[in-house]
């Protein structure tokens, strides 16, 4: 999982601890993160205004201790990589719904995941060993997705297929197969881009009489880890073809293989926290999960289409207790946890099958 953006809801708990921790008199920074420098080059820049103020984590703040202090004033890359904070920011907490969902279609489909097909995705893409250059994991992902009698498509920095649909309408499901150096990058994310080519398998079969109302891309990115080269080059595509206002959701798998306290967060901006709170209730429905909502989007492949003002979500481990060998070498297959990843996909297809 690329380093972009701090999130600041990890969980209701540290939500409530840091707004107790804010003062309302005083302003305050989030900190987005990068691997190419800029983040440092602007901590420097701002050093002199700002104050460290809490670090938990993905939970980063600085106190803005100049009282002139203007970040609007600031150079580019300054404000590419700080953001304010209001308490609020920290303390929205919303309500999912007591009504439980039960759609024949969705409990149909969701009988069709395997564990045993996720697990032999992973395992095929941890074999490749490091995947921060991608042309052994692209041959792997198109020969598998040729196997489901889907069209891949080779792009700049993206494997793209496609579930025609009887609307111009769409829904991207995207998972980053590249992974830092150094490691084989089991959790992050062969765990995501194997849940999108399990949840290809089993869209493919439920679609193979007829054609769901939206259109289904399922997108393998590359370069995730250095800047969101592919998710954004998907976007930039949709977008000068004309046909990116006509994607209504966009989910993102990026380390779903971890915990084994059966929490997921669901991240997304508050401006699309109907969305959030949609996938809670199917969470609650039709999965095993605790749904733990966060509304502050950083660091993944859903960010550039948030920023296009596309509805989407990534769902990730619970950050709390996520893997400690994040971006480490440790992160192997001896610490996944299959079973908790196939809940997360049951969530995702539940989505895709029965959206509001």
């Amino acid at each position: 999982m690329k380093i972009i953006l701090v999130a600041l809801i990890c969980s209701t708990a540290i939500a409530s601890q840091l707004s107790d921790k804010l003062n309302s008199n005083e302003t305050y920074l989030g900190f987005r993160h990068s691997h190419n420098g800029s983040a440092h080059k602007a901590l420097d820049y701002i050093s002199k205004d700002i104050k460290a103020y809490i670090n938990k984590g993905r939970v980063n703040l600085y106190k803005i201790t100049n009282k002139s202090f203007d970040l609007s004033k600031t150079p580019k890359f300054v404000q590419d990589q700080f953001f304010y904070v209001s308490k609020e920011d920290l303390v929205y907490m919303p309500q999912t719904s007591k009504t439980l969902e039960n759609n024949p279609l969705v409990i149909n489909s969701l009988k069709k995941l395997n564990v045993e097909s996720y697990k032999n995705y992973v395992t095929s893409l941890v074999a490749i060993g490091n995947r921060s250059k991608g042309a052994e994991a692209s041959s792997y992902l198109i020969s598998e997705l040729q196997k489901l009698n889907l069209t891949p498509i080779k792009t700049d920095y993206n494997i793209v297929s496609k579930i025609e649909g009887s609307t111009n309408n769409s829904i991207v499901i995207i998972g980053h197969m590249d992974t830092v150096r150094r490691t084989v990058g089991a959790d992050d994310n062969a765990s995501g881009a194997s849940g999108v080519m399990e949840m290809a398998r089993v869209l493919a079969d439920v679609y193979k009489a007829t054609k769901p109302k939206e259109s289904i891309y399922f997108v393998f990115s590359e370069d995730e880890e250095d800047g969101l080269k592919g998710a954004k080059k998907f976007v930039k595509d949709l977008k000068k073809a004309g046909t990116l206002k006509n994607v209504k959701l966009a989910i993102n798998m990026d380390m779903i293989a971890y915990n084994k306290n059966n929490v997921v967060d669901l991240e997304t901006s508050k401006s699309f926290k109907d969305l959030a709170l949609d996938f809670a209730n199917k969470a609650k429905s039709y999965t095993t999960l605790t749904p733990n909502l966060v509304l502050n989007p950083w660091g993944s492949d859903h960010v550039p289409f948030i920023d296009n003002d596309i509805p989407a979500l990534l769902t990730i481990e619970n950050w709390k207790t996520h893997t400690p060998c994040w971006h480490k070498s440790c992160d192997t297959l001896d610490t996944l946890n299959f079973e908790y990843a196939i809940e997360i996909l049951k969530l995702n297809i539940a989505m895709v099958l029965d959206r509001k």
